[in-house]
């Protein structure tokens, strides 16, 4: 379990695996990327911010929570497993999609804006099955919201995002977009 230090200036700036708990820490300036992690992990309360790559990279089941993901030079955050919870992150400035989940990630009441370089990267994007709830998804490069096939949403603010509101996905609450 990693609490209240920095890493910056290295490669990568932390790689954990299986049962990490990460709190409080600051990730920064790092050339490839911020945090990576795998198996089960809580990755919580930690600002990861101008490192190379991707903010976090998530491979497992677990938790993102609570983290300030900014200004990185690909994903802000990047699951690739089902059964993430993705919660009350701010994720903006980074150069690619703010959020990305490849499949079955529960993601609520986070803030992503600011995300992107041109129209294929937008505020949250899922590829398969993912719950997208209670979210603001402001001004990024491509869609508010981008999901696949078995993607629900709902109950999220939305607007200004270059190439529209949403993509895909089956809407199941009411959103708010302009």
């Amino acid at each position: 379990a990693g609490r209240n230090a920095t890493s910056a200036g290295m490669g990568l700036g932390i790689n954990a695996g299986d049962g990490t708990q990460l709190r409080g820490l600051r990730v920064l300036w790092n050339r490839i990327g911020g945090i990576a992690v795998t198996g089960a992990f809580i990755v919580e309360g930690n600002t990861i911010a101008r490192n190379g790559g991707f903010g976090i990279v998530a491979h497992g089941e677990g938790t993102l929570r609570g983290n300030t993901v900014q200004a990185n030079g690909g994903k802000g955050i990047d699951a690739g497993s089902s059964g993430t919870l993705i919660s009350g992150n701010a994720v903006c400035d980074n150069g690619d999609d703010g959020i990305n989940c490849a499949h079955g990630c529960t993601i609520l009441g986070n803030t992503s804006y600011d995300n992107g370089s041109d129209e294929n990267d937008h505020g949250i994007a899922c590829s398969f099955g993912c719950l997208v709830r209670d979210n603001a998804v402001r001004s990024n490069s491509g869609f508010g919201l981008s999901l696949g096939a078995g993607s629900a949403y709902g109950a999220n603010v939305i607007s200004g995002n270059q190439a529209g509101t949403v993509s895909g996905g089956n809407n199941i609450l009411l959103n708010v977009c302009d």
